[in-house]
């Protein structure tokens, strides 16, 4: 029997915890590489032992995910009753658990009448549109069956345009029952690191125009299907990426494509690529020998984002702008998965896309119903013109090289944020010299607290110390604070506090601080060299214009 990780047991536990309170349909957020295909069969045999005469469909849109979901459910339930219905794998046969193409099935919701349950991978796929093959096939089959249950599986339960996939009048389904984070999955060792530098070579986008939230495909390959583009992009591939087996490239359309794999065959590099409109067995024998090490780089144009295993794949250029967050994750997860041939994955971004959509641990989806905003909101990034590293709108010196920028004339608000990896979550602690120190009252939802800002090379590094807070299980935070700077007794109120730190000396204050990313932001964890340093420390009585520029915003 096959073991389930503990967040794919947290997935399928949470589908029936759903079924027996709530009425409506689940949707299940898997990163990518997580193993979604091993929880749905898992879903699947449960849901049968439950109920044994359960009749099961799954339901996706492409050859290759049918065949791997059908041999994930053999693996994980070897004598689960169990056949195919898709015209492109060849077999149309009809069991209790049946995976489906719904190219092939949708004209025959008759047949399968008696579902009771539809699982459906890859369900951001199912456009927000009424009248689309999804939507008249699950309706059908509730006309057969009102009891009719939906599960639906996706990395991305979202639209960049519509928003959530449980928002909207046509939504098939009504809550997220579980979700897992990409960062954390990453840092608990499930999921593959990766690492990324920003491309010099950069196209103007300038004159490319916009059409339902994504640029004009047109418009967009004549602007990156440039040979100086192109062989700038190169030159840095093969500074970055010598010692990577495994290459996959996304581009703007076929002759992109097509191009970009001539100039790596006539830099000697073994190369090939492929498209949609492909015969299927000319795309099979390319990817074969792309995946076996026959050929180093595999560019792509409009597919290899979903439903593409490929575990050994050890660089992703992107050479493919999207304003779509979803493709942008799509494309990302191609370098998730795990593989012992490789210990993280490059990404080379000559798209702007990390700029542009921020980490992938970092994306938050919006309810448009309540905010009335875009959909998917990203954290801001900026490149470093130095040495390229891709870091918080907020940083003003760069970690990489330490390049100072420019004095923003609208700071960003809040502590100073995370470095943008393309994982947020893997940014590591940092030490940091101290060369001043404010304190400030800071009040929030009626609680007033004790604001403590460090300032190190033009950022700042903030502690909140919940002195007033009537919990005992937060104010020790505040009791610790003045323990760790050598005062014994906490104050009662912030204003006891300010009147005692304005007393010159009598807190000493530390040389440099560690600090550690938390959430988006960098939290104060520790304190070098603690001593009583004149002049370091002040004291604001007033929220500063800051602080209340923060409030406001």
């Amino acid at each position: 029997m096959i073991e389930l990780r503990p967040y794919q047991k947290e997935a399928v536990k949470a589908v029936f915890d759903f079924f027996q309170t709530c009425p409506g349909n689940p949707l299940i957020e898997l990163p990518t590489g997580s193993g979604k295909s091993l929880a749905m069969a898992s879903t699947v045999k449960q849901a049968i032992a439950i109920y044994p005469p359960t009749n099961i469909l799954l339901l996706t849109h492409v050859k290759e995910l049918i065949e791997q979901d059908f041999a994930a459910i053999v693996k994980y339930w070897p004598e689960a009753p169990i056949g195919i219905w898709s015209a492109g794998v060849g077999i149309k046969k009809q069991a209790q658990i049946t995976v489906a193409g719904i190219q092939s099935i949708h004209k025959h919701p008759a047949r399968f009448g008696n579902t009771h349950l539809v699982l459906v991978d890859e369900c951001h796929l199912i456009p927000a549109k009424t009248d689309t093959t999804y939507q008249r096939f699950i309706t059908a089959l509730r006309a057969h069956n009102p009891n009719l249950k939906v599960i639906g599986f996706t990395a991305t339960p979202y639209r960049t345009d519509s928003g959530l996939l449980t928002e909207g009048e046509n939504a098939i389904f009504t809550d997220i029952a579980y979700s897992a984070n990409v960062g954390d999955l990453i840092q608990q060792g499930y999921l593959c690191p990766l690492v990324a530098k920003n491309g010099v070579t950069k196209a103007d986008l300038a004159g490319v125009g916009t059409r339902g939230g994504e640029f004009i495909l047109g418009a967009l390959q004549g602007a990156m299907n440039k040979d100086a583009l192109i062989e700038g992009a190169f030159d840095e591939v093969a500074l970055y990426a010598s010692d990577r087996n495994h290459i996959l490239g996304f581009c703007t359309g076929v002759a992109h494509a097509r191009r970009c794999a001539e100039l790596a065959n006539e830099r000697g590099w073994s190369a090939d690529y492929v498209d949609g409109s492909m015969g299927k067995t000319e795309r099979k024998s390319k990817i074969d020998a792309f995946t076996s090490g026959a050929i180093r780089f595999l560019f792509n144009a409009n597919i290899l984002t979903t439903g593409f295993d490929a575990p050994m794949i050890d660089c992703l250029v992107m050479l493919r702008p999207t304003k779509s967050t979803g493709l942008y994750v799509q494309i990302m997860g191609r370098g998730l998965r795990k593989h012992p041939s490789k210990s993280d994955t490059l990404v080379l971004d000559f798209a702007g896309n990390i700029e542009r959509h921020g980490p992938i641990d970092q994306i938050q989806v919006k309810s448009k119903r309540k905010s009335g905003e875009k959909a998917v909101s990203v954290a801001p990034v900026k490149e470093c013109p130095k040495c390229h590293e891709l870091v918080h709108t907020s940083v003003r010196i760069c970690p990489g090289c330490e390049h100072e920028f420019p004095a923003s004339e609208n700071p960003a608000h809040g502590t100073e944020a995370a470095d943008m990896d393309p994982v947020a979550i893997l940014a590591k602690p940092r030490t940091v010299e101290v060369e001043a120190i404010r304190y400030s009252p800071h009040t929030k939802q009626e609680r007033t607290s004790l604001r403590v800002e460090y300032l190190s090379k033009g950022q700042t590094y903030t502690q909140w110390v919940p002195i007033e807070d009537p919990r005992s299980y937060v104010r020790k935070h505040a009791v610790q604070w003045f323990w760790d700077h050598g005062r014994h007794q906490c104050p009662d109120t912030v204003a006891d506090a300010l009147n005692f730190l304005e007393r010159e000396g009598n807190v000493p204050v530390p040389h440099s601080i560690q600090v550690v990313r938390d959430g988006a932001y960098w939290k104060v964890d520790k304190y070098f060299g603690l001593s009583h340093r004149k002049g370091v420390a002040t004291v604001e009585r007033e929220p500063s214009l800051g602080n209340l520029m923060r409030a406001w915003g």
